[in-house]
């Protein structure tokens, strides 16, 4: 019954308590009459009437007009009677003027004072009735659990109306003082002091964030001896408002796009299809691990070489796979992409169909420090993967790449563009059945690189925000559209393709940042606002970072079928070049010459 009211739209609503007031208007009016003339009807019964019919116009225009419908029935409170109230003592003033003023022949003017007392008190009960009746089918619905509220009274008994499923028996709170008082007809108890009554009638205690909670369970599970009784934890206030502010950030309104989805096309493309990631436990390879599943090929393999982060994606692969009713298989693997033996066992084992190639090291200035590993980790397994292809004909070989390979100012960059080039080497030697492709796109909103989350802890710690210049802009997309548009990159591209997601137009940093200042209501603190909270420090630009980063090397660029992806920058570009640059580095990192590396780097006549 409560749920077939509750469906009910606003408008439908509005109509039964209008058709309601109606009937409690008229008996009111009849009454009202009865007191004075211990008759309903009187003589003049058409005068009567149209005094009846001026009455009722007028409640309906000063009770729409004062809002009298807006509140929702279930939760009447003091508010909406206190809004009653000054809706009849506007409707009263009205109604006793009229009879007042304009002295209608058999009808007294008290009339004009007695109804309107009727009225009010039946409305008024008649709203407490419905609120009443709502509370008590609630109450008694079979289904509903018993339960306790243990924590902070001021928090429980503010909160615990909101448990639908939840009958509140009584409020368990460490306070003695306030032990044996009621709130709304609801018992408070001391920790040390439950009342036996209440043995038979809990089956859940629901704890409020109270950081004391695990001291005190065993005092609870004594005393309920050998009845089973589930314990949950609900986060404190503080906690629910500092997970919406990660939620919300997560979702932070920095580019609002559209991407192109087509969900039919994609299911049929990895429909029975084996999928390997490597760097499944990144943010951008748990994203794709997340993705591939919704569409339920045959199986995914995920390679990730911390085992903390593998951890993580089979949690989230978990909840989804329960929620969606997902049947691909799904396989772990603790291995590095490194491990070329281990690769090939793998290869070997499952004969995968497509390969996304997302593990690298991506945070430039920590790379910029470990240049051999950077080539070996970048690098040399992307090489490595490819050959791996050829050898074992995989059919598809999607690589993760990024801006910087573009005219590379840095060794992330530098890595990231020989990767690509080792893509389009093995794409031109490998069987014509190959697709052999690369991905590039810019910054992803909140994956492990990203500048968000490191601002978002800067304000959280009362500042200052760094950054290294004012004028400094990057590209941005959404984890999710990036995803998605990579996942339909083997669709769309041809083989040695290097494939650019649309990204938009560029977003200075420092605008960034202030956006994230005032997401959180602050506001910059700088020379015209010495009073705000958070100041941005610019720190100048560090080595191997660009003011601005380029999309492609040159101008030249071919549409897809997709309006977001498009392919750019496939230059033919010399094999016996590329192959001159992997021994030569293969050679450098051997001897472990990091400084060779890096000036070796900086002929940018290798890289276009």
């Amino acid at each position: 019954m409560i749920a077939t009211l509750n469906s009910l739209s606003k408008i439908k609503k509005t109509t039964i308590l209008v058709l309601i007031d109606l009937l409690l208007c008229f008996s009111s009016f009849l009454f009202a009459f009865y007191l004075r003339f211990e008759n309903f009807l009187i003589n003049e019964s058409f005068n009567q009437f149209l005094s009846f019919l001026f009455c009722l116009i007028v409640f309906y225009i000063v009770g729409f007009f004062l809002n009298l419908y807006k509140p929702l029935s279930r939760f009447f409170n003091l508010d909406n009677f206190l809004n009653i109230l000054i809706i009849f003592i506007v409707y009263t003033t009205f109604v006793f003027s009229f009879f007042l003023i304009f002295r209608i022949p058999g009808i007294p003017r008290t009339i004009g004072l007695i109804y309107p007392i009727i009225f009010f008190i039946t409305l008024l009960t008649s709203r407490y009735f419905i609120n009443f009746l709502i509370i008590f089918i609630k109450k008694n619905k079979k289904n509903n659990s018993k339960s306790i509220f243990y924590g902070n009274i001021e928090v429980t008994s503010s909160i615990y109306h909101l448990f639908k499923d939840y009958e509140t028996v009584a409020f368990l709170t460490n306070d003695k003082n306030i032990s044996e008082s009621t709130i709304n007809n609801i018992p408070i108890y001391s920790i040390d002091n439950l009342d036996l009554k209440l043995k038979d009638k809990i089956d859940t205690v629901l704890a409020v964030g109270d950081q004391n909670f695990l001291n005190v369970r065993h005092k609870i599970e004594s005393f309920f001896l050998d009845k089973k009784i589930v314990f949950k934890v609900i986060p404190d206030v503080k906690d629910i408002l500092e997970y919406q502010v990660k939620s919300d950030v997560q979702n932070f309104n920095l580019v609002n796009k559209e991407i192109q989805w087509d969900d039919k096309l994609v299911r049929q493309h990895y429909k029975e299809s084996v999928i390997l990631i490597t760097g499944g436990g990144g943010s951008i390879g748990r994203e794709l691990v997340l993705q591939l599943a919704h569409v339920n090929p045959k199986k995914i393999l995920i390679i990730e070489n911390s085992e903390f982060n593998l951890y993580q994606t089979i949690e989230d692969l978990n909840i989804l796979i329960k929620e969606k009713n997902i049947s691909t298989k799904i396989v772990p693997l603790l291995a590095s992409a490194q491990d070329l033996q281990s690769i090939e066992n793998i290869l070997k084992l499952h004969k995968p169909n497509f390969i996304f190639h997302c593990a690298a090291y991506k945070h430039v200035n920590i790379v910029q420090n470990n240049i051999i590993e950077a080539v070996k980790n970048n690098f040399f397994t992307t090489y490595d993967l490819c050959d791996l292809c050829k050898k074992y004909n995989i059919k598809n070989f999607i690589l993760i790449s990024s801006d910087k390979a573009v005219n590379p100012s840095n060794i992330m960059g530098c890595t990231k563009r020989l990767s690509e080039l080792a893509v389009q080497y093995f794409s031109k030697t490998s069987n014509s059945e190959n697709n052999f492709l690369s991905v590039r796109f810019a910054n992803v909103l909140n994956s492990s690189g990203s500048v968000i989350p490191l601002f978002v802890k800067q304000i959280k710690s009362g500042g200052p925000i760094t950054l290294t210049h004012k004028e400094v802009s990057r590209y941005f997309m959404r984890i999710i559209d990036a995803v998605k548009l990579v996942i339909q990159s083997p669709l769309v591209g041809k083989n040695g393709e290097i494939l650019l997601l649309k990204m938009g137009e560029p977003i200075k940093i420092y605008d960034l940042a202030v956006k994230l200042i005032h997401h959180y209501g602050l506001t910059e603190k700088n020379d015209e606002n010495p009073s705000g909270d958070i100041k941005i420090i610019v720190t100048g630009l560090k080595s191997g970072e660009k003011m601005n980063e380029d999309l492609f090397f040159n101008s030249n660029s071919n549409l897809t079928e997709n309006k977001d992806i498009i392919s750019v920058d496939n230059l033919d570009y010399d094999s016996k070049k590329f192959e001159e640059i992997y021994r030569n580095l293969k050679l450098l990192a051997k001897n472990d010459n990091s400084l060779e590396i890096d000036n070796y780097f900086k002929d940018k006549k290798l890289f276009s």
